[in-house]
């Protein structure tokens, strides 16, 4: 009984609020074709119910269509995650790569996505690869540059007890900087996903 009062106390604020939002949704809607007689006022703000059967209508279509752009999108973020890890240790291992590198990598991120977008299609001339591109592209910098972050973040008393132990190079830095790193980062987006 008590869980059940809860979810209605959590959900009912929502809910009202989407119910409200939809009655002046059709409400200006009627407004626009019935008392100002704006030409054309159904292609610039349709009723609601119309929109739900346009939707119904062509879901097929969306769904293959949202299915193919999904799927690109997420083939993109994979290599832009990929390419940014590889940047992000490359620059934690040395020095001359991190100063060569890095004002690439934030000069990169000065040009617009709505600017780049139309150059990258008129070089590759296809429209799944010019999605993937872009869609890396918008991964790469931040991936980057966090994980280095997370890289440098390493407490210094742990690296000095792991060379008080003799550990070779690399293990010091899979098991301080790397494996931890990717923890951080598989726990960040299980965090971030259930926020959602």
């Amino acid at each position: 009984m008590k869980a059940n009062s809860l979810l209605r106390s959590r959900y009912l604020p929502l809910l009202v609020w989407i119910c409200g939002l939809l009655a002046i949704w059709e409400a200006v809607s009627w407004m626009l074709l019935h008392v100002v007689k704006t030409p054309l006022a159904q292609s610039k703000l349709p009723y609601v119910h119309e929109v739900a059967a346009t939707l119904w209508k062509y879901s097929g279509t969306l769904l293959k269509e949202g299915g193919a752009t999904f799927g690109n999108a997420g083939i993109g973020f994979l290599i832009g995650a990929a390419a940014g890890v590889l940047l992000a240790v490359l620059m934690s291992l040395s020095r001359t790569v991190e100063q060569l590198a890095f004002p690439y990598a934030v000069a990169s991120q000065m040009i617009p996505i709505l600017g780049l977008a139309p150059i990258i299609y008129g070089i590759v001339r296809d429209e799944q690869v010019s999605r993937i591109i872009i869609s890396g592209y918008i991964t790469f910098f931040p991936v980057a540059l966090n994980m280095l972050r997370g890289l440098r973040s390493v407490d210094l008393p742990a690296v000095e007890l792991m060379h008080s132990y003799a550990a070779k190079p690399w293990a010091v830095y899979w098991k301080l900087k790397l494996r931890p790193r990717c923890r951080d980062c598989s726990a960040a987006s299980k965090s971030r996903l259930r926020s959602r």
